[in-house]
């Protein structure tokens, strides 16, 4: 059966597909879906590059903490 997502939490490095591409990939199957990516890199060359709705970012190094916190806000504002 379809597997269900409330939302894609990710590196924006990976090999095979980068973040942005991956990004654009979801969005063509699941318009809606929030996207969280996690990256050592600046946020603002990667806001340039990744241009969509419902993508957010999560500096590294963070806390499990820190990635619950984000997780449960991107999915609290995606309910709404």
């Amino acid at each position: 059966g379809e597997e269900n997502f409330d939302m894609v939490v990710s590196d924006v490095v990976m090999p095979n597909m980068d973040g942005p591409a991956m990004a654009r990939e979801i969005r063509v199957r699941y318009p809606d879906m929030p996207i969280l990516f996690m990256s050592g890199y600046a946020e603002e060359r990667l806001r340039k590059s990744i241009d969509l709705d419902n993508v957010a970012f999560l500096p590294k190094p963070f806390s499990v903490a820190q990635i619950a916190e984000a997780v449960g806000e991107i999915l609290a504002e995606h309910a709404k």
